[in-house]
């Protein structure tokens, strides 16, 4: 699986010619299938110049991105899949995330996708109930995702996410994390009234 913030700003290259061919600026996705279609080799994800469909990307390596070819970085026009998906890009980075029940949960801060069918996994979401309560952030699988639009991503409030603190990670399904509120509000209640008649 390839984590998004660790390839962004990753360079790439050709294995033909040895050249340089940018720098991954950004992904292209398709959230209605839940995949990566491409990266942004040139320009930014408002303003593309360069793309590389993922079909042409050899492998994400630990420092480099390689392609066979140099000929396979290609001008956003030229590549009709890329340029529609481009065209209906939605500014997902800290895109709200609400349950379906009307609670917002946090921010969709990253993903991560298989690098050869480029379906993603899990969607990360951070701040919002997760820091306030856990301290971390949660992996959201795309199976519990309703919708992803340029205003938030919609969730299943029944989803099971993976919570990620500093000790660990555990499971927890996306409902009972009301009940995690109110158990923590009645706890600093009972803290703060036992205090009060000390």
């Amino acid at each position: 699986m390839v984590n998004y913030k660790d390839v962004l700003g990753r360079p790439i290259y050709s294995i033909q010619e040895g050249r340089r061919c940018g720098r991954i600026c950004d992904v292209v996705i398709d959230f209605q299938a839940h995949r990566i279609l491409g990266v942004i080799a040139e320009g930014s994800w408002d303003n593309p110049s360069k793309v590389i469909a993922l079909e042409s990307i050899s492998t994400f390596g630990k420092d480099s991105v390689m392609i066979q070819s140099d000929t396979q970085v290609e001008a956003p026009s030229e590549n009709n899949t890329l340029a529609q998906a481009i065209s209906n890009r939605i500014n997902w980075n800290n895109l709200r995330v609400i349950k379906d029940s009307g609670e917002q949960m946090g921010s969709l801060t990253n993903l991560m996708f298989d690098d050869k069918s480029g379906e993603i996994s899990n969607y990360e979401i951070s701040g919002g109930i997760f820091k306030k309560l856990m301290g971390g952030t949660a992996s959201l699988p795309k199976d519990g995702v309703i919708a992803v639009g340029v205003d938030c991503m919609v969730v299943n409030h029944q989803a099971e996410i993976e919570i990620k603190e500093t000790e660990g990670t555990r499971k927890i399904v996306v409902g009972t994390i009301d009940e995690l509120k109110v158990d923590l509000e009645k706890a600093s209640t009972a803290a703060v009234e036992k205090i009060k008649g000390v």
